[in-house]
């Protein structure tokens, strides 16, 4: 019996990759437009406009590693639920590389006890290794709700400066 199930190999540039599952890739989107939220963890400095959402944007680099990463080509939107029944929520991931369809079956399950950030533990579902490297599941609603919608200011400044590989020119946001 075949137990593999499908999963997207999200390429974050650094040492290690995300994956998740076939479902929860909605869209990629080439050199996304992405808007700095003052005061946001370094993980989530970012938001995006989606269907008239705000949506944070994950940078898996400074979430696993602590330090930013330098420019994202690609932006994975990602859907979860938080209950069965209740309707999607979206986040995004920044990456280097166009993600890759991959089977992830039980014999490629890694253990998880190597040098990670306590917080970084705490939201990853699971590890395994694809081509020699280890991959990690992350939980993307402890990811995405732990940072909620208190980070957003109610307006997002104008001409804000930020890291020079994004942009900083916010469009009018009317108040959440």
């Amino acid at each position: 019996m075949d137990n593999a199930v499908e999963a997207w190999l999200l390429k974050t540039g650094g040492a290690l990759d995300l994956a998740v599952g076939s479902e929860a890739l909605v869209q990629l989107i080439e050199s996304p437009s992405v808007y700095p939220v003052p005061g946001a963890p370094l993980h989530v400095r970012f938001v995006m406009l989606w269907q008239e959402q705000i949506v944070p944007v994950l940078d898996p680099h400074a979430w696993l590693f602590g330090s930013a990463l330098r420019s994202a080509k690609y932006i994975a939107l990602v859907a979860y639920q938080t209950a069965p029944m209740t309707p999607l929520k979206y986040g995004a991931v920044s990456l280097a590389e166009i993600p890759e369809s991959i089977r992830v079956q039980d014999n490629m399950a890694a253990d998880l006890q190597f040098s990670l950030p306590e917080n970084v533990q705490a939201a990853c579902l699971s590890v395994f290794k694809a081509a020699g490297q280890k991959v990690l599941v992350p939980d993307l609603q402890r990811i995405f709700d732990g940072w909620g919608r208190s980070q957003i200011p109610p307006e997002l400044p104008q001409g804000t400066e930020s890291d020079a590989s994004m942009p900083s020119n916010p469009p009018d946001i009317l108040p959440i």
